[in-house]
Order: C-alpha cells, then sequence, then structure tokens
C-alpha cells in the first residue's frame, strides 16, 4: 500500500488546493483506510474542485500486483 497518494487525494477535497497529482492512490476504492477501516474518500469525489491527476491506481488490484 502506498498511503502518500490516497492523502494526496484527500488533500484535493480542501478549497485551497488547486491541484493534486496522486502516484499510486492505493484502496480509495475500498475504504478501508483510516480508524475502523471506513474511510469516506470515494464518496467524496465531488467535493473536489482543483485540477487532479492520477497516476496508476490500483483500482481492483493488491498493492503487490502492481509493484513492477
Amino acid at each position: 500500500m502506498c498511503l502518500g497518494g490516497h492523502l494526496a487525494f484527500r488533500c484535493a477535497f480542501d478549497k485551497r488546493i488547486k491541484a493534486a497529482v496522486c502516484y499510486f492512490a492505493t484502496d480509495i476504492h475500498s475504504s478501508t483506510l483510516g480508524e475502523g477501516k471506513k474511510d469516506d474518500s470515494i464518496h467524496r469525489v465531488k467535493d473536489i474542485k482543483g485540477e487532479l491527476v492520477m497516476v496508476r491506481p490500483h483500482l481492483g488490484l493488491d498493492a503487490k500486483d502492481c509493484s513492477s
């Protein structure tokens, strides 16, 4: 898992952020980060008002499958 990409994605929720680049933003699709493994990242996409670049997101794949 790469937590940094997911955190960059969540930072983009802040209206002051004009652009974000997310490298290997894992587990956005599964809502399994944070306390209780119940984050709301995927449900808050509409809150992103700036530019967003997703680089090789791990949608539906385990991080170990994308390590190359």
